[in-house]
Formats: C-alpha cells, structure tokens, sequence
C-alpha cells in the first residue's frame, strides 16, 4: 500500500494509505527515491492561501486547490513496473515526474522524464524548477547588456539569474532578504546584489545611471517586492512575474 501526503485542512499534513492502482499496456509504476517541497505555491496551499476553485495545471492533481489536497509536483523516482505496451522506459530507469509526495504511483508512460545516468538524485528534483525558471526568462526576453532586476533569490530566483548570464544580461542585479542567499546569488551569476528595503529602488537606479533596469522579474513572492520591481523598471521596460500570490492581496 503506497502512502501518500495530503492536506486535510489549513496548516495540517497527514499521512494517509492508498491502495495501489492497477498498471495498464501504457502505464509505469515508479517508486518514490525524492520529492521536492516547494517553499512557493506548495505552502500557500498547504496554509489555505490558495482560491479553492482554481484549477491547477497538473494532471496528477484533481479538482481544484480546496482542502482536502495531496499536493506537490517535484518526484524522482524509480520505475519499478511497466506496461505491456511501453517502449523508451525500463524497469531502474530513474526518471522525474510532476507527482504529488507519494511512495508509489502510477503514470502514463509519456508522462515521467527519463534522467540521464549518474544525475545525482538531489539535482533531478529541481528539474521543474528549472522548467519554470527558463519559462521565466524566455517571457523576459532579456537581451544582451540589458539591465535586469531578480527579486527573490531561493530556488527559482537562482536558477532564473544562472539563465540570465548564459543568456548575455549585465548587469544582473539579485536582491534577497537573507545574506546567505544574496551570497549565492554572486555565485550564480549576479553582477550587484542588494537587500529589499526602503532603499531599494534608489540603489538600482544608482546602478543604472538613473535609467531603471530593463527588466525586472519578481520571484520572492511577495507583493512589495513586486512594487519594487515595478518602481525599479525603465521607462518601456518589462516587468515578469514568476510568483503566485494565492489570495494574498498585491
């Protein structure tokens, strides 16, 4: 019997057992090795931030965001069972899947993504992040020696300014509240980093001769730092958001 994590109601997680489902021709069963919590849109619902009738994007999650849910969509696992009629997947494949926190599931075939061999399992998990994170800069549509703004330096924040450097921006300006992430934010790639604060927008238009950035993206999710975003963007500039506020009011 697989186990699974749902949300029963505000603030609660449980444990509950599930019995197993049945593997069809064009199925596989994957057994659980990681499941990725997400800091973002996981806790809003998991606090009842998110609105109970809207439809969320994934397959594996029925309904909409009321409670109760089981939630999550960053699993690496291994396949364990396939179908009759699967070709492209074997059973040891270790391979990732938009999947709520679960021991054991079944899936369509086409649904998992085969990682390649020797991915440490802890970097396979962050491949939804990095999924949003080019979605995010293929929408800001930076270009080279363009000014950019990253506001919010967790997971996606990171990856979004490591694309961003591939990508030609400079400068990159990365501003979070915690020293150990704006530290890292250097690492990934940011030219200037910068904590939020009253005098945010004054120290980005200092680093850009008065102009603004070209773009600003908002990834810390939270709604003031959408405003400095907004405050910090140049005169025709794009501002992008890559957060979801819930019910939050922005």
């Amino acid at each position: 019997m697989p186990d699974a994590v749902w949300f029963p109601a505000a603030g609660v997680a449980e444990i509950r057992t599930e019995p197993p489902q049945h593997v069809g021709p064009t199925d596989v069963r994957v057994r659980a090795v990681a499941s990725g919590l997400s800091a973002g849109s996981e806790l809003l619902v998991y606090r009842g931030l998110a609105p109970d009738d809207f439809p969320p994007d994934l397959p594996t999650v029925d309904g909409n965001f009321g409670l109760p849910i089981k939630f999550g969509y960053a699993n690496v696992g291994t396949v364990v069972e396939v179908g009759s009629d699967v070709a492209g997947l074997e059973v040891d494949d270790l391979v990732f899947a938009h999947h709520p926190h679960q021991t054991e599931y079944v899936v369509p075939a086409d649904f998992p993504i085969r990682l390649p061999n020797g991915l440490p399992i802890e970097r396979g998990v962050f491949a939804a992040n990095l999924e949003t994170a080019a979605t995010v800069v293929l929408d800001a549509h930076p270009r080279l020696d363009e000014a950019v703004l990253v506001a919010g330096q967790g997971v996606v924040g990171l990856l979004v300014t490591m694309l961003l450097k591939r990508a030609g921006a400079r400068p990159i300006i990365a501003t979070d509240l915690h020293e150990r992430r704006r530290d890292a934010a250097i690492r990934a790639g940011a030219d200037q980093v910068l904590a939020p604060g009253d005098a945010l927008v004054a120290q980005v238009l200092e680093l850009t001769s008065g102009r603004g950035v070209d773009v600003a993206i908002e990834a810390s999710g939270s709604p003031a730092a959408l405003q400095s975003c907004v405050d910090s963007a140049a005169f025709g500039g794009t501002v992008v958001v890559a957060s979801w506020y819930g019910t939050r009011e922005v």
